[in-house]
């Protein structure tokens, strides 16, 4: 079933002719100020993405936001390195002022069947609200909304022949409205807290559109959006993500080392899953920034760029 459901979305791409760049749209795209702001807060922050371009303009017209391999990339190595302290999760969420507000209102926040979300929604709200002043406005500058059903009018909802489907996505359309008068509500209760005024439907459209369609959560222990790295997920090719903890990593080491010696806990043993050692996050993203600029691109990767391009001639 993924290799089918790959195959036919490579094939809408290409009908769609969605696979080719507009290097002239990519090059006025990258000149715009929001997309200029964007990288100096990724460099600013010791965000590792030299193997890749963004934004991309794919597409005759460049209509499709994306990005783009500078290089060959293969299986089982890292190209985009994101710092701990650009993920919003639950840690920002409860070290942050809104801990307070969340903790008084556990019917939303703790007993809600979707109260994961909602936490990261009313947060990411609240980070809109402060405008410039968000550690995070930057990336949402450049955090594009998406055309969601839930979002569709009643006229465009009739185009569905469907009863069925329209009768859900009407459900649905219920809940968020009513999940954004739950979350106003509570808003406005502490108005030294969360500008009220800011705390606007179209703030919470793009926060709810961020959460719902660029979080990360499988393989974590909590939900997640992951600033960049969201532009890469979702696609028709597989990505692995993975936490990356230099302290676990070098402890790996000298355990293997001295196995005698030097122990692990129950904790520190959960963080290791099968891919975790083999990935080359050192190689690419040395924290001490002593990275030489030059690409050793590994057999294996070479190896199976040339399967690709054989499948490609025998098709």
């Amino acid at each position: 079933m993924v290799d089918y459901l790959t195959s036919e979305l490579n094939k809408r791409l290409e009908i769609e002719d969605m696979k080719e760049i507009n290097w002239e749209r990519t090059r006025e795209l990258q000149a715009l100020p929001k997309f200029v702001n964007f990288h100096k807060w990724l460099k600013e922050n010791k965000v590792k993405y030299d193997s890749i371009e963004y934004p991309v303009a794919f597409g005759k017209s460049g209509d499709l936001l994306g990005i783009a391999a500078k290089r060959p990339i293969g299986p089982e190595e890292a190209y985009l390195y994101i710092p701990n302290k650009l993920i919003i999760n639950e840690d920002k969420i409860w070290s942050s002022d809104l801990a307070f507000v969340i903790n008084r209102h556990h019917d939303v926040f703790d007993e809600h069947a979707d109260a994961e979300y909602l936490r990261l929604i009313f947060f990411i709200t609240y980070e809109l609200s402060k405008e410039e002043k968000s550690f995070w406005y930057p990336y949402f500058q450049i955090a594009q909304e998406s055309d969601l059903p839930c979002f569709w009018s009643e006229e465009e909802l009739n185009f569905l022949e469907d009863a069925l489907l329209k009768a859900e996505i009407m459900e649905y359309k219920d809940e968020y409205e009513a999940e954004y008068d739950a979350l106003y509500e509570i808003a406005s209760m502490y108005p030294t807290i969360i500008d009220i005024k800011q705390f606007t439907k179209e703030n919470y459209k793009l926060a709810f559109t961020i959460t719902v369609t660029r979080c990360f959560g499988w393989s974590l222990p909590h939900t997640s959006v992951v600033p960049f790295a969201d532009c890469a997920n979702h696609f028709i090719i597989d990505n692995q993500y993975e936490l990356y903890c230099k302290r676990l990593h070098d402890k790996k080491k000298m355990h293997l080392a001295n196995p005698d010696e030097v122990k692990f806990n129950p904790d520190e043993e959960k963080y290791f899953t099968n891919l975790k050692m083999r990935l080359n996050y050192e190689k690419h993203y040395a924290e001490d920034d002593t990275f030489n600029g030059h690409y050793d691109v590994p057999y294996k990767t070479l190896r199976y760029i040339r399967k690709l391009k054989m499948r490609n001639t025998c098709a």
